[in-house]
């Protein structure tokens, strides 16, 4: 029971940050903020961690949806592209996890991307960044090995990378006004284009 109640509060002050961080801007959000939207006590959210730290658990929530304890790559989403034969397929349905996780992780990562002049965000920026480019290098790395036809795998996996940014779907989506089903036209459209021309 004391184990579930403190899972619950650190969802909470987790998803209180997440929240404040998105509306007021990082710099702007103060512990003080966080304690009193998730209403706790500032020491629960110090116990948690302190602004990059919550900006952190935040952005990697945003990332797999809830607070469950299982990896991105260990989520039934990406288990579906690894057993689709097809490569064709299998690219269909990595962009379509790639518009759930841009919906979601579309506004904190607009607001890390502002507070990237605080060293310490902008060394969180730049891990999610590399994590995502190693994340797409071994999508296309997967599509040529199941032969797709991709000429230059390099030039590739950057393009994906560039198109599934989370921040690619926040401006189109949030400051251009797109609906999703045009953003996921697009982003299925585009991504077809790009990488399965590579080369």
């Amino acid at each position: 029971m004391r184990e579930h109640q403190a899972a619950r509060t650190r969802a909470a002050v987790i998803d209180a940050a997440g929240a404040e961080f998105v509306a007021r801007g990082y710099a702007a959000t103060s512990i003080d903020d966080i304690a009193a939207a998730a209403q706790v006590a500032r020491r629960t959210i110090y116990a948690i961690g302190g602004k990059p730290e919550l900006l952190k658990l935040a952005y990697e929530t945003a990332l797999a949806g809830d607070h469950e304890q299982v990896p991105v790559a260990d989520r039934p989403a990406v288990a579906r592209i690894v057993a689709e034969p097809d490569p064709v397929a299998a690219l269909h349905l990595y962009v379509d996890m790639c518009l759930g996780i841009g919906a979601r992780v579309g506004p904190i990562h607009a607001a890390l991307r502002a507070a990237s002049g605080d060293d310490r965000v902008r060394a969180l920026y730049e891990h999610f960044q590399e994590r995502r480019a190693e994340a797409t290098r071994r999508v296309i790395d997967f599509l040529v090995d199941r032969g797709a036809p991709i000429g230059r795998p390099d030039t590739a996996a950057d393009l994906l990378w560039l198109l599934v940014d989370p921040g690619t779907h926040h401006a189109l989506v949030h400051e251009r006004g797109w609906t999703e089903p045009q953003m996921a036209d697009w982003l299925h459209a585009t991504v077809a284009q790009q990488i399965l021309s590579a080369g």
